[in-house]
């Protein structure tokens, strides 16, 4: 099989799962329900993907280099170092959940027994870690940002962004998302303590 029509036929079967998983969730959907999906035999889907565990991990991939892509595409073109801290939250909290797939990963404990899915947190945990350090460290670099630790200040940034996402999935409601955001930031940025 040539490549070209390979990589087309896998892609179709990626997008059909997204979709499903989306849907119905990873316990709901099965290999049968991803065939049909997308047109093809069980047997073609076999061929590609030996379990459903397996697409569902490479749909959640596919999903955080999405993710990924959207991060770096928007922060590259802003110099500020306050700002690009800003949009990285907003983006973060607002696109995240449009990502089901990998939200449903961070987030469903039904997944927490798969194993591949604690390697998936643990990495985007330490990821999201690291690109919160690099902005601070930029800040500090600039002089616009006097931080004492940066590894526990990033820490203590990462722990509250997840804080925010429990009252955002658990009522549903983004209307004040961005003034949590802002009110998050204002505290790291001016601190609570009257000078």
């Amino acid at each position: 099989m040539k490549k070209e029509k390979h990589d087309k036929i896998r892609k179709s079967l990626l997008e059909s799962a997204e979709q499903l998983f989306a849907r119905f969730g990873f316990e709901k959907t099965t290999m049968n329900d991803i065939a049909n999906e997308a047109r093809k035999g069980k047997s073609s889907l076999y061929y590609y993907f030996s379990s459903k565990e397996e697409i569902f991990k490479a749909v959640v991939t596919i999903e955080a280099e999405r993710f990924k892509s959207i991060i770096t595409e928007t922060l590259e073109n802003i110099d500020d170092t306050k700002e690009q801290i800003k949009q990285y939250f907003s983006i973060r909290m607002h696109r995240f959940q449009e990502l089901s797939n990998l939200y449903a990963a961070m987030r469903n404990d039904y997944l927490r027994k798969l194993d591949f899915i604690e390697k998936i947190r643990k990495q985007y945990d330490r990821e999201e870690l690291e690109f919160i350090q690099n902005l601070l460290e930029k800040g500090v670099n600039r002089d616009e940002f006097e931080i004492k630790n940066i590894t526990d200040t990033s820490f203590a940034l990462a722990s509250a962004i997840k804080g925010l996402e429990y009252p955002m999935v658990l009522h549903k409601d983004e209307t004040n998302l961005d003034h949590r955001i802002d009110a998050l930031l204002s505290i790291l940025f001016y601190g609570i303590v009257k000078r």
